[in-house]
This record gives structure tokens, C-alpha cells and sequence, in this order.
């Protein structure tokens, strides 16, 4: 998911100034999403709270998350965006109930929070059709004996609005109408994204 695409649906969907981001700074392409979104916001007056989750012993801490939440919150971000990240993905359910319990909306880049963990909207690529663009790269390489080097690296060209409508409901957070009109709405239940910390 191309990083402008997700800042003009940001655009898209509300006027905000302030945006927060929560994420792991060891993962690469979470630092890099970041770095482009705080360019992309700067040009465009807004301004990009970025806050990455503390590493313990080599590795992004589940505790630190709700400490970078307050962060967040402290610094009067409108909405949180959540990058494609592997630890923000598999710990969706803690780190949107801990936005989400401080009254802030959440804009995922990838689908699974928006579905599994109730996060409010994204502008994403559906997994489904990312696994059929896989396969057709795979085809080309194990079937037609293309070498993987010539083959062009790519985006998908297609993406989805996605929204919780329980979410919307829970945080009173609505969305343009016009925006309402083409998105794939999903309605989870919300409790059954509670997650609580380890003791």
C-alpha cells in the first residue's frame, strides 16, 4: 500500500492536523512508512506524532504499549495510524482497545485490525487479492520459468475503504458520507478484541 495513497485517504475522511502513529522501530518498513507519511504531513501543514513502541532485550515490549498510547494522547493527536507492521498487526486487539479506550480514532494500513481487533477505517489491500497477486508472480516463475530478476516489482493498483461500523458507533467517529457510500463496511463484535496484558 503506497504510503500517499494513505495519506490522501487520511485527507480523505476528516481534517485533522495532528496525527499520531504507534510502531515497532526495528521493523524497516514501519521506520520507512513513518519517515514518508511525517514528509508527506509537512507539506501538507499537518503534523505526525510518531511514537515506537520501547525495545526490551532486543525486541519491541507488549508492556511499553500502553506508555506510548498516553504519549499519543498527551500530544493531542486527532486519530492514530497504524502501519504494516508485524508486531502492531499481531498485537491489534491490545493497541486498539488501548486507543480506543482514550477516545481516539484508529486508521490502519492493513486489513486484519480493521476486521480482527476494531479498529475504526484503512485504506487497504484486501488480503485476498493480495494472495491471488502472489500467486500470479509464483506462476510466472514456477510456470513460466521467468527469471525472478526480470520480473518487475509491483503494487496492486486496487484498494479498499474499510470501516467498523461498531466502532464508528462505539467512538461516535463518522466518516464523510461520500466516503461511507464506496467503503466495505464490517460490523465485529468489539469485546471480542479486549486483549489485557501479561502479568
Amino acid at each position: 500500500m503506497p504510503v500517499e495513497t494513505q495519506f490522501n485517504a487520511l485527507q480523505a475522511i476528516g481534517n485533522y492536523h495532528t496525527v499520531g502513529a504507534i510502531y515497532n522501530p526495528l521493523e524497516a518498513n514501519a521506520a520507512l512508512a513513518i519517515s514518508q507519511l511525517t514528509v508527506l504531513m509537512e507539506r501538507a501543514g499537518m503534523r505526525l506524532v510518531s511514537v515506537p513502541v520501547a525495545v526490551v532485550d532486543g525486541a519491541p515490549s507488549i508492556e511499553a504499549v500502553p506508555a506510548a498510547v498516553d504519549a499519543l494522547a498527551d500530544a493531542g493527536v486527532q486519530i492514530v495510524y497504524l502501519p504494516s507492521d508485524s508486531f502492531i498487526i499481531s498485537n491489534a486487539g491490545l493497541v486498539v482497545d488501548e486507543i480506543h479506550r482514550r477516545g481516539i480514532p484508529t486508521f490502519s494500513a492493513t486489513e486484519a485490525p480493521i476486521r480482527e481487533a476494531g479498529a475504526l477505517i484503512g485504506i487497504v489491500s484486501n488480503y485476498f487479492t493480495v494472495g491471488r497477486f502472489a500467486g500470479f508472480k509464483a506462476e510466472q516463475i514456477l510456470v513460466g520459468r521467468v527469471d525472478p530478476g526480470r520480473i518487475p516489482i509491483e503494487t496492486l493498483a486496487r484498494f479498499t475503504f474499510l470501516v467498523n461500523l461498531r466502532t464508528m458507533r462505539e467512538l461516535k467517529h463518522y466518516p464523510p458520507m461520500n466516503v461511507l457510500q464506496f467503503a466495505e463496511v464490517v460490523d465485529r463484535p468489539l469485546e471480542a478484541a479486549a486483549v489485557t496484558l501479561p502479568n
